[in-house]
């Protein structure tokens, strides 16, 4: 998980700074994060629903959130792909 996050940060630098590399960890990364970001949640929905309690209910919104914002990242950097040097 820590070398995960660690390879995430260095694509979203390469994808600040507009290098070409950050297109293709993006496109190796996507499915890797989502199936991590959904198979946490639906083994939390599985555990203790979808709202037992407030912090379930967070936890279960971040996933859902991070999942949307991995997509919207993706649609990002791949409609930057022309720019990316």
């Amino acid at each position: 998980m820590m070398v995960l996050s660690v390879i995430f940060i260095v694509t979203g630098v390469a994808a600040f700074f507009g290098r070409r590399f950050a297109l293709w960890l993006a496109l190796l990364l996507f499915p890797v994060g989502a199936a991590e970001a959904l198979s946490a949640l639906s083994y939390s929905v599985t555990v203790s629903g979808w709202y037992s309690n407030n912090a379930v209910a967070l936890f279960n919104t971040s996933l859902i959130l991070y999942v949307a914002g991995l997509v919207i990242s993706l649609v990002l950097i791949i409609d930057k792909r022309s720019q990316l040097k």
